[in-house]
């Protein structure tokens, strides 16, 4: 029979208990900003374990031998009792509220380590900054990308996806590329894309109710960044098509695929090779972009047959991958669509939820505006002005800490190794839920599930109790490789920004963070437009 009971946990050789972390969930009016722990733990928190005892056999147990049940136990330490996944997709905010009951009943009970089955798949869930350490830093040779991450196959051989001998070549030359001389060229671009962005917005802010879906509208704008930086191509004009069907293809791929790791999908073997509905929109969307990359690559070759790249001022990443003879050419495809999708989604999520953030604060707002008009009077973003924007930081690293982008860090164990007092066997993945961590009132205090930006302004040391108690951007050798450039970038885009609008949260404002590739809100974020200037 299967029971309702938690997973208690799951004991080591050594004897010590595995168990369940311990998220402050709290609200705050009806933007309960603890559901940043989101649908992030509507998704994975509704992995929460129930436990199947022993006089209950599903099929899938049975297929498990013996001897293969008794290495288990005897490598982890299970106990007489085996977890399994509970793998309903979301449908709604009913769904997402009943993940997080579940969760808040749990973390009450159990601490910093617990674990959960999908399959086969033994998955172990850490939130203790010392043992979070040890994985992305002392052992991360130890540690590879966590096999969900190989549904993106568009991916697959590129910095982000990859690991061991792939990666490490790429990572030291796109390391290269993110070095403060290298963005320092390019915050004259990002202007002029935001510049471009706001003069499409003005008209429909002056004309209807000034509402716009700040998502949708960011998201293009990145994208437009980022083909400008990474491919050469031409900041977009006010009339021009903007990058919307581009983005709107990566969200819908990024949330089919997702499916396919956590939604039921996953439950049944080979299912990604079925022609179903949702694998025949994954095809579509994987092809067509694809073929956007391939576009641009053969674009740029077919210029380099005419002339040099080594004459230009600035390089950009396409000039990388092209000139380079470190990397083969799936390698140079899957990182043209790395940048492209991972390098405007990752800042669109940040900067959406900070102009929500702002939108229900106004006083921060306003002093963020305060500070862009004392050192931007002639409205020019410059590099060495955005050393000078103290508030605007303050808000963006609280923002990162309330709503990471990448809210689960994900590894697979390679080569066994010792986590504090655990032994981690080879084959089982290690899961690192940031978001949780992030307001985990140990680490950061009762106000955990606040927005205050003042915790920051004596930096991280002063925030937080533990340096990993904070990792927006991961940590170790596989900490993000473009986190200044995305630092960077949104303070530049808000500089911008901000002295020509304010704004305020729409009335059909539904809460309800949604974890794709990044953190995203489920239906947007309408917000309310008013001119300034």
């Amino acid at each position: 029979m299967w029971s309702t009971r938690c997973v208690s946990a799951l004991e080591l050789a050594n004897g010590r208990n595995l168990r369940m972390p311990c998220p402050s969930l709290c609200q705050e009016g009806m933007h309960d900003f603890s559901v940043s722990s989101m649908n992030f733990a509507a998704r994975f928190l509704q992995h929460l374990a129930v436990v199947r005892e022993r006089d209950g056999q599903s099929m899938l147990d049975q297929s498990r031998t013996e001897k293969e049940e008794e290495e288990e136990e005897w490598k982890l330490g299970l106990r007489s009792c085996v977890c399994k996944v509970l793998n309903h997709t979301s449908e709604g905010s009913g769904h997402d509220w009943e993940a997080l009951s579940t969760a808040r009943k749990c973390v009450e009970t159990h601490g910093k380590v617990f674990y959960f089955m999908t399959g086969k798949t033994v998955r172990i869930c850490i939130t203790d900054p010392n043992l979070i350490k040890a994985v992305l830093d002392t052992n991360a040779d130890s540690y590879s990308k966590p096999s969900f991450i190989h549904v993106l196959d568009i991916l697959r051989t590129g910095i982000f996806a990859s690991s061991g001998d792939v990666w490490l070549p790429q990572r030291q030359l796109f390391g290269r590329s993110f070095t403060s001389k290298e963005i320092k060229t390019e915050i004259s671009l990002i202007t002029e894309c935001t510049r471009a962005a706001l003069k499409r917005w003005l008209p429909e802010i002056d004309s209807g109710s000034g509402e716009l879906s700040v998502y949708k509208r960011v998201s293009e704008l990145t994208l437009d960044v980022i083909k400008a930086l990474a491919f050469g191509m031409d900041p977009p004009g006010t009339e021009d098509r903007t990058s919307s069907e581009e983005a709107e293809s990566f969200n819908r791929y990024l949330l089919n695929c997702r499916g396919l790791v956590f939604g039921r999908p996953a439950a049944i073997p080979g299912y990604r090779y079925l022609p179903t509905q949702l694998n025949k929109e994954v095809l579509k969307d994987q092809t067509w972009l694809t073929g956007v990359i391939e576009d641009l690559i053969i674009a740029r070759s077919s210029e380099y047959v005419a002339s040099s790249s080594e004459g230009r001022e600035h390089k950009d990443i396409l000039d990388v991958l092209l000139t380079t003879t470190e990397i083969s050419s799936q390698q140079l495809r899957d990182n043209g669509l790395t940048f492209l999708l991972a390098g405007h989604h990752t800042t669109a999520s940040l900067l959406s939820w900070t102009m929500y953030l702002l939108a229900l604060h106004p006083l921060w707002q306003e002093r963020a505006r305060a500070e862009v008009e004392e050192f931007c009077s002639d409205g020019i973003v410059e590099w060495s002005t955005l050393s000078h924007f103290k508030t605007l930081t303050m808000i963006l690293q609280e923002t990162l800490r309330l709503f990471p982008p990448i809210p689960l860090l994900g590894r697979l164990c390679v080569k066994e190794n010792t986590v504090g007092p655990y032994v981690i066997p080879q084959g089982v993945e290690i899961m690192i839920p940031t978001a949780v961590i992030h307001r985990d009132r140990e680490l950061w205090g009762d106000d955990a599930d606040q927005f205050q930006p003042m915790r920051f302004a004596n930096g991280l040391g002063k925030a937080c109790k533990h340096i990993l108690g904070y990792i927006p951007f991961g940590s170790g050798p596989r900490t993000c490789v473009g986190q200044n450039l995305a630092l960077a970038e949104a303070r530049t885009v808000l500089a911008a920004i901000l002295p020509a609008l304010s704004w305020s949260l729409g009335p059909g404002y539904l809460h309800s963070p949604d974890v794709s590739l990044t953190l995203q809100p489920k239906f947007d974020i309408p917000i309310i437009m008013k001119r300034l200037s």
